[in-house]
Parts: C-alpha cells; sequence; structure tokens
C-alpha cells in the first residue's frame, strides 16, 4: 500500500515539476523532496529520470493528450461526414496555447525520440 501512494505521490510530484521547470529541467532529487520522500524510495521505484517520465507517460500524460485531442476532433465535427473546419480550428486551440501540463506532454513528446534511454523504457 504504501508503495502505491509513493507512486502516486511521486506521480503527482513530476507532473507538477514537469510543468513547471519542463522536462529538461526535472531531477529525482527535486521530486523527491517536493513529494516530501527521501531519494531512496524514488530510486527503489524509477531507475532514472526517463523510467519516471516514461512512466508518467503511460500513467497521466497519454490520457490527457488523446482526451483533449478526441474532444477537439468531436467539438468540430470531424467524426461526422463533413468537418467543421472553423469549429475544428477553435477547438485545436488547446494544442497551439496549451497549458501547463499540456506543454509538459508536447515537450516529452518532441524529446522522446531523441533521449535513447527514454526509448528504452517506452519500447
Amino acid at each position: 500500500m504504501a508503495a502505491s501512494r509513493n507512486d502516486t505521490k511521486i506521480l503527482d510530484t513530476a507532473e507538477a515539476s514537469a510543468a513547471h521547470v519542463g522536462w529538461s529541467g526535472l531531477k529525482l532529487a527535486t521530486v523527491a523532496r517536493a513529494a516530501t520522500l527521501s531519494t531512496r524510495p524514488l530510486l527503489d521505484r524509477f531507475s532514472g529520470r526517463s523510467e519516471l517520465a516514461a512512466e508518467l507517460w503511460r500513467q497521466r500524460l497519454v490520457d490527457a493528450f488523446v482526451e483533449a485531442a478526441a474532444e477537439a476532433l468531436a467539438s468540430a465535427g470531424v467524426m461526422g461526414d463533413r468537418p467543421d473546419r472553423e469549429a475544428f480550428t477553435e477547438a485545436m486551440t488547446c494544442f497551439v496555447a496549451p497549458d501547463d501540463r499540456l506543454a509538459a506532454f508536447t515537450e516529452l513528446l518532441a524529446v522522446g525520440p531523441f533521449d535513447e534511454s527514454l526509448q528504452t523504457q517506452v519500447d
């Protein structure tokens, strides 16, 4: 049970930290400190920043992205026979001017292909 609580606390803190400082600024020691944990439980669970980022991707960010994209497509009527271009353009503004969470996801999406250790964790 403690591991599950720690995972939730770690992922909550890592998500907030990534939204604030970006993936390049995300440090395990900073996440541990902000989650009020010692570094050891974090390192016992995640071998490094890439593994933490991959878990955050799987547990939180993929769903957020899919939900935002589905909402944008549904509101634009893209699933219908004739898409409403104006509605679609308006709906997609969340990707042009994303909130901090979506910006962190987008950054991870952009750097993922160039981070070999992250690719290993996601594959």
